[in-house]
């Protein structure tokens, strides 16, 4: 439900909405003569922005003001096998990456355990994997190569400040496993290949982690933790 403060004299109001980043004058317009409107048909866990304004009369309306932005909720709760594959789009049971996988893990949640098979290939990305809903020592997170790969799973990134430094960071996680991927951190100075901040029950298994081979400064190694255990 879309709701906005009305003004003193108005009687009416004109509602335009459509997914994020549209142009005013192609999305829906709706009018309603009470302040708020209940919006059907939108697709789960999808980011809308609407805009409003005040309808008098035919040809007396106030500027339209906006854009407001939300998200409509999951469908359902995430369990099972998926994958994320660089190479197909994020649709179905696919993620194109694990940015879009993270998305919407940390946006719905988990009701049973879930498992992202990676296709091999090199993504270059940086990833954080915060608190995720629903997760438990019996609903638990798995990221690993694909079982059928023949090449390896390469998770990169190169950091340029201190406030980047990290490929992995795992913040707020638990009970999550990363196992079977090359993860490399390519920063000449910033290179922590997975960081620990906020962290319990995390696994990183059979893993090859890289930082600099060259670098000498404490900001540049392999693994810090700074969980304090």
């Amino acid at each position: 439900t879309l709701k906005w403060a009305a003004g003193c004299s108005d009687t009416a109001w004109d509602i335009e909405f459509d997914t994020v980043g549209f142009v005013q004058g192609t999305g829906t317009i709706t009018r309603t003569s009470v302040d708020s409107l209940t919006v059907s048909g939108l697709s789960p866990n999808s980011h809308y922005s609407y805009y409003v304004r005040s309808y008098c009369s035919s040809g007396d309306t106030s500027i339209w003001v906006g854009p407001y932005t939300f998200r409509t909720q999951c469908a359902t709760l995430l369990s099972g096998t998926y994958t994320i594959d660089g190479t197909l789009p994020t649709a179905g049971t696919n993620y194109n990456s694990f940015a879009d996988a993270l998305l919407t893990l940390h946006n719905c949640g988990i009701g049973a355990s879930v498992v992202y098979n990676v296709a091999q290939g090199t993504y270059n990305e940086q990833i954080e994997i915060g608190v995720i809903p629903g997760v438990s020592s019996s609903s638990t997170v798995t990221f690993q190569a694909d079982p059928v790969n023949t090449l390896p799973v390469v998770l990169t990134y190169g950091a340029t400040a201190a406030a980047d430094n990290y490929v992995v960071k795992f913040d707020g996680a638990e009970h999550v496993t990363i196992d079977s991927i090359t993860i490399t951190a390519t920063g000449a100075t910033y290179g922590y290949g997975v960081q620990f901040v906020n962290a319990e029950y995390v696994t990183v298994k059979n893993c090859e982690i890289n930082a600099s081979a060259t670098s000498t400064s404490t900001l540049s190694v392999p693994v810090r933790n700074e969980t304090g255990v």
